[in-house]
């Protein structure tokens, strides 16, 4: 009898514990998700338009009259390339993260500790380093 019952009931545990591990896993998406969900998306900043997805975004287009242009043709970021990196919700519409600036006399690339905010209406996206200074992007 004890043999049956064991038997019996080690699967279930199994499939509780499997349950309990996507039920989780599946929270903590949706709460990483959340985070991001103003921020997701294809802006634009005139000269430079760059996709967000999560914690990273990545140039999607290099404009010819953009100083980006002059670093591309020097080899230092090509389209696919991010753009923002560890990017982390700190408050409401806002969030820190680092951004690829670049010396504009010698255009090469380095990383800057950057925040990012975004309008109440979600259309506009306001960025700031400390050397690079500030830009404005408006969502696509």
């Amino acid at each position: 009898m004890k043999n049956f019952l064991k038997a019996r009931i080690a699967p279930l545990f199994g499939i509780i514990a499997l349950v309990a591990v996507i039920g989780f896993s599946m929270v903590g998406c949706d709460l990483n998700e959340k985070d991001y969900e103003m921020l997701n998306g294809v802006w634009d900043r005139g000269d430079i338009v760059v996709t967000f997805n999560n914690d990273t975004a990545v140039f999607t287009q290099i404009n010819s009259d953009s100083t980006w242009k002059t670093v591309q043709n020097n080899g230092y970021v090509r389209i696919g390339d991010r753009k923002f990196r560890n990017i982390a919700k700190t408050g409401d519409l806002k969030w820190s993260c680092q951004q690829l600036v670049h010396d504009t006399s010698t255009y090469v690339t380095s990383w800057e500790d950057s925040t990012i905010t975004i309008s109440t209406d979600g259309k506009t996206l306001f960025t700031t380093t400390a050397t690079a200074g500030s830009s404005t992007y408006t969502k696509r």
